[in-house]
């Protein structure tokens, strides 16, 4: 043998196990493949437990009676506004108008207390993080 059939030989050897390592790395990927494919077939979802199963459906039912709770606010509400602009009957109008003033009136003083309440609390709170804010990026005076 001389030097090129060596040669010749080294290089077939070479692309061989290139091959090989080609095939071993497509089979690898393959069988990850199946086997990603299977785990995602039979995966069963499992059932809630039974204390999950119990705190959805008290979470259901608390948001049933909220909404109960609103509804029947709001129908309130139309009931006594129909009742101030309509009026029950001609007599009780009469009667009526003071009390219906003082209900508006009432009505009127409690929206202006929960506004300024709600505003003051925005205030509040922007302060905090305002100043929150202001200490992490500046650093306290206390230092």
């Amino acid at each position: 043998m001389n030097q090129n059939d060596l040669l010749k030989t080294i290089q077939n050897l070479q692309e061989n196990n290139l091959k090989k390592d080609y095939l071993i790395v497509g089979a690898a990927i393959f069988q990850g493949i199946i086997f990603l494919i299977m785990t995602l077939i039979t995966r069963r979802r499992r059932k809630p437990r039974p204390a999950v199963r119990l705190m959805r459906i008290d979470t259901a039912m608390a948001k049933l009676k909220l909404d109960r709770e609103r509804i029947k606010k709001e129908a309130i509400y139309e009931a006594q506004l129909t009742k101030v602009e309509t009026g029950l009957n001609a007599d009780d109008k009469k009667e009526n108008a003071s009390e219906d003033t003082n209900f508006l009136n009432d009505l009127q003083s409690k929206g202006k207390e929960q506004l300024d309440k709600t505003i003051k609390n925005v205030k509040d709170v922007a302060k905090d993080k305002l100043g929150g804010l202001k200490d992490k990026l500046f650093g306290s005076g206390k230092e």
